[in-house]
């Protein structure tokens, strides 16, 4: 509590979001899932890496994991990074993205 000049106020200071948790077994049954949906070949298993993310506070409240849906396309010059000025996407990622959360919703 601070006082001054005939006030008082509280300061809380949040620092950034909280740390993503991937439930390793979640995370194994998607993966699964995801190949039985994708075909193998189409379902890459990424490196670990540090990230600022909103999806990281469910993942303190409930099991929960993080995938990310590949929506460019090298054959139609669909190649810049998300958050990018020049940003585009293969639309028909949607109809694939779409499909994949809802057969993963059901058989996970």
């Amino acid at each position: 509590m601070a006082e001054g000049m005939g006030g008082t106020c509280e300061l809380k200071i949040n620092h950034g979001y909280p740390y993503l948790v991937n439930d390793c077994r979640l995370t194994e049954k998607l993966i699964e899932n995801a190949k039985s949906y994708l075909d193998s070949e189409n379902v890459i298993e990424l490196d670990q890496w540090m990230a600022a993310e909103d999806f990281a506070y469910y993942s303190q409240k409930n099991p929960a994991s993080f995938y990310m849906l590949g929506v460019g396309k090298i054959g139609k010059g669909i190649t810049f990074g998300l958050h990018t000025p020049t940003f585009t996407i293969d639309e028909s990622a949607l109809e694939i993205g779409g499909g994949l959360m809802a057969w993963l919703a059901v058989n996970t």
